[in-house]
Formats: C-alpha cells, sequence, structure tokens
C-alpha cells in the first residue's frame, strides 16, 4: 500500500481562479522528483533555494541574481523537463471565474471551528481546494495501491487555519456522497514555504495554467508558442475540472439554507435562556 502526496497553490488571471499542482506517491516525490529538480533545476550559477515564477519572470529579481533572460528561459525549460519526463506525476486543476463566485458568495460568512476566532469571510481558496481535493482522491482511487493522500499547501496565514477546517470535514462529506470510499483516503493537510521543492511545481504549473485560461478570454495578454509548448508538456498528463456557474449557484444555495436554519437555532437558544 502506498502513500499519496498532492502538492498545490493558487493563482489567479484574468478573473479566473485556479487551483492546480501535482499528485504523486511519497517514493516518486522523495526518490525520483526531488533530486533531479534539485539538480537539474536548482542547481546552477546562482544555486536557487526557490523557484517562483512571477520572481523568474521579473527584471529587477533576475538582475539581483545575476541572471540573463536567457538563463532564466534555460531554468524554465529544465523544470518543464523535469516535470513532463517524472512518470509519477499526475497534473490536477480545477477553475473557477471569481466574479460568479463573489455574487454567490456575497455577506455568506464561515463559522470557525475554534471559538477564538471570529466569522470569517467565505473565500473562494476554500470552494476551489475542496473541488480540487475531490478529483485528486477520484485519480488517486482508481490505483488500489494507494492507502491514503495527505495534501500540501503553502501556509497563508489569512485562509490557511480555515483550509484546515474544510479539510478536516472533507471525510465527513465524502460519507454523505455517492463517493464514500474517498473518505478513507483522505490523509493529512501539511504546509510549506516557497523553498519547500515539492510546492515549486505547482506553481510553474499554475503560472501556464492561468496564462493559457486568460489568453483565452483576452487575447492581449501574451502567450507564446513556447508557453504553449511548455503548457502541454506540463499538462499532458492530467485532468482539469470547472466549476460551472449553475454548480456555484447550487451549492451556495444550499449554504444560505443552511446559514439560515443556523441563525434560527441560535435565536430560540437565545430565547430561552433569557426565560430562564
Amino acid at each position: 500500500m502506498a502513500v499519496y502526496l498532492a502538492a498545490s497553490d493558487e493563482t489567479v488571471g484574468e478573473g479566473i481562479f485556479h487551483h492546480a499542482g501535482y499528485v504523486a506517491s511519497i517514493d516518486c516525490w522523495n526518490e525520483v522528483f526531488v533530486p533531479a529538480w534539485k539538480r537539474d533545476v536548482l542547481t546552477g550559477k546562482p544555486r536557487l533555494s526557490t523557484f517562483h515564477m512571477n520572481d523568474l519572470r521579473s527584471e529587477r529579481w533576475r538582475q539581483r541574481q545575476g541572471m540573463t533572460r536567457d538563463d532564466v528561459e534555460a531554468r524554465i525549460d529544465a523544470a518543464v523537463d523535469v516535470l513532463s519526463r517524472t512518470e509519477g506525476l499526475f497534473a490536477v486543476w480545477s477553475s473557477i471565474d471569481k466574479a460568479d463566485f463573489d455574487k454567490n458568495a456575497y455577506r455568506l460568512g464561515l463559522e470557525p471551528n475554534d471559538p477564538r476566532r471570529g466569522r470569517t469571510k467565505f473565500e473562494v481558496d476554500y470552494l476551489s481546494f475542496n473541488w480540487y481535493t475531490h478529483h485528486v482522491l477520484r485519480h488517486c482511487s482508481s490505483n488500489p495501491e494507494v492507502e491514503r493522500v495527505d495534501f500540501m499547501i503553502e501556509k497563508k496565514e489569512v485562509v490557511f487555519p480555515t483550509m484546515e477546517q474544510f479539510h478536516a470535514g472533507l471525510p465527513t462529506a465524502f460519507m454523505g456522497t455517492q463517493s464514500p470510499h474517498l473518505a478513507r483516503m483522505v490523509g493529512e493537510l501539511r504546509s510549506g514555504g516557497k523553498e519547500e521543492v515539492r510546492l515549486q511545481p505547482a506553481d510553474v504549473l499554475g503560472w501556464y495554467i492561468q496564462r493559457e485560461r486568460a489568453n483565452a478570454r483576452n487575447p492581449k495578454i501574451a502567450f507564446s508558442e513556447v508557453d504553449r509548448k511548455r503548457f502541454d508538456a506540463l499538462t499532458r498528463r492530467g485532468v482539469c475540472s470547472t466549476i460551472r456557474p449553475e454548480m456555484v449557484e447550487e451549492l451556495f444555495g444550499v449554504l444560505r439554507v443552511e446559514a439560515a436554519k443556523s441563525k434560527i437555532r441560535r435565536l430560540v437558544q437565545l430565547s430561552r435562556s433569557l426565560r430562564r
């Protein structure tokens, strides 16, 4: 039996929010991918500790590192090569129109499990992450050797506590669906920083996904033939899913009903306490 890890990141471009990353066995990550990434992508002049596409595309950052544009392009080619040739890696990403999400999530907050934290805004990250985890687990469930799937995301103080809350609720949520077998596959939620090697591919994948979708929506956003070839190589083994507007509307319809029921229950409890 094998433990898998799905390492992912989020990005947004032209109003489309994406959650994207790669899933593979722990052995594939640690024994195959990480050594190749360190050797072929991070090692060189200069040696890099992080690999962040926005940095690589920044002239100021390149000057600080003593790198030319050609140097950067060579590093990106090396990254794409490692990711495309590592057979055990599988790309998964979800996309959602952020404006459509914001319209439906308006005034709908979240009650945290931790009583020390106040009511929080329903961020698009939470829905996108849940949708992403569903598709990761569906993919992994086709392999009888997979015992569980751990998830890794970058730790961001604003959203990570609620992401933990959503992740903790996944087994219960799956038990109420047509895929209850996915509940037993939910592993740990881990966090990492930009120097975590297993998170760096998610940044590369996310950058090319958001640029490809942004270019499709707005051709003025550059997406060269080289970019397209890299995108195809990065997603050759992968699956994507778009959260359609009608699905978002249906979900928030249910959430608003549940929020109303919760409010009524709180009012009833308050009324009873006042009568005592």
